[in-house]
Parts: C-alpha cells; structure tokens; sequence
C-alpha cells in the first residue's frame, strides 16, 4: 500500500512537470502594412524580435527570438499554466525590425500590443509592427515628379535648353500656378522612370532616349539626383 501510494506520488509530480514543459506561450510578429492589426496573405513574419514572459511574481521564467518563415514564429515555454505578461521587443537594428523605425501596430488595445497579459499555454498572441513611413500623409502631404520632353537639343546652345524638361509639384495642384520646382534641359535632358528615396530625400530619374528629344549631359547612361 506505500509502495502504491509512492508511486502515485511520483506519477503526479512526473504529471505536474509535463504539464509545467507543455505550458508555452506562441504566437506570430509579423510586419503590418496596412496597420489594422490583422495578418493578410501580404504581409510576412518577422523574425529577431525578442519575446519575454514573467509569471505573477515578475521573474522571467520563458523567453523566445521569433524566426522562421511559418506560423507560429515564435514559442515560448516553461511558465505554466496560470497568468504571465509578454512583452515583445524590438532589436535595436536588423534587416527585418528596429526600434529605432518601428512601432506597435494601430488597435493594440484591440489586437494586442507590445505588452499583453494572458495564461501561460495561450495561443495566437501576435504583435503587430507597423512603420508609418510606408505610406504617405494623404494628398494634400503629395508631390508629383514628371519628366518633360522638349523638341530640339537641350546642349546645342537653342532655346530648347532653358524650357522646363523636368518638374514638381503639389497633387492637388491647379490652374497656372508655376511648379515650385523646375529643371531645364542644359541640366537634365531627356530622362524616363522617376523614383524618390524617402530616406535620402531625394529624386532619381534616367536618361531617355527618344526621338526628336536630346540628351542631358550625362549622356545615355545618365542617372540623375535631384532635391525637390
């Protein structure tokens, strides 16, 4: 009869740690483009954000590095069942998240931010990251860069060489207001495909060639930079 009860003892404790190795918390950190707080097809997992669990008495008792390229991207075991706090946190650089761009999605007290409260073995408790800079503030916040062709050789000492061939300005621009930014042809010429950096500030456009329209004076091979 001890020896029954011994071993019922020990099939307990053995039942209590499983139980305690079972316990995780998981979930997704993924990269929220449009800042709903909800993952679409689109938008990817995000991996080398830091995930911290404290049980009640605040001692860290489970931590994970999300990874991988499917959900869940990140499990975080050894806490138990009963209540924890996770806090999700950003690497202060990487090619994936930094703290230093990124922030918690729109909605987190809806969909969860980088600090939420649930039970020891929850499931889908995602964090949302989300960068403003991925959109723009709204037309009134827009500009539009476009390139103009103008016939005749912009080097050749004419007239063609001091029209506008490239210009900026406002989106909801109107009427005969000039565009606050002008390039003449004696800088530029003819040029295709308009792109801005954002982080530079600045504009690139490239040579064209096209007929009747010349060239700037970085020839056909020209890539230009431009300050709006």
């Amino acid at each position: 009869m001890k020896s029954f009860r011994f071993l019922g003892y020990i099939s307990l404790l053995v039942n209590i740690n499983l139980n305690l190795i079972e316990a995780q918390v998981s979930g997704i950190v993924f990269r929220d483009f449009n800042g709903d707080g909800l993952k679409q097809t689109d938008e990817p997992l995000v991996l080398g954000v830091i995930v911290n669990v404290y049980d009640a008495s605040n001692t860290l008792c489970a931590t994970a590095v999300s990874s991988g390229a499917t959900a869940p991207n990140y499990s975080a075991a050894g806490c138990g069942t009963g209540p924890v706090r996770v806090e999700f946190i950003l690497p202060t650089s990487g090619a994936c998240a930094s703290s230093g761009i990124d922030f918690s999605a729109v909605s987190g007290a809806v969909y969860g931010s980088s600090v939420q409260f649930v039970n020891g073995n929850s499931t889908n408790v995602n964090y949302a990251i989300h960068y403003n800079g991925h959109y723009n503030l709204g037309a009134s916040a827009t500009n539009m860069f476009i390139p103009c062709y103008v016939n005749g050789n912009p080097l050749g000492g004419g007239s063609s060489g001091t029209n506008d061939w490239f210009v900026g300005f406002p989106y909801l621009s109107s009427g005969s207001t000039p565009p606050p930014l002008k390039v003449n042809g004696t800088q530029l010429g003819a040029t295709w495909g308009t792109a801005y950096s954002r982080q530079a500030g600045v504009i690139f456009t490239s040579a064209f060639i096209k007929r009747h329209v010349g060239l700037g004076p970085l020839g056909s091979g020209g890539i230009y930079k431009l300050t709006p």
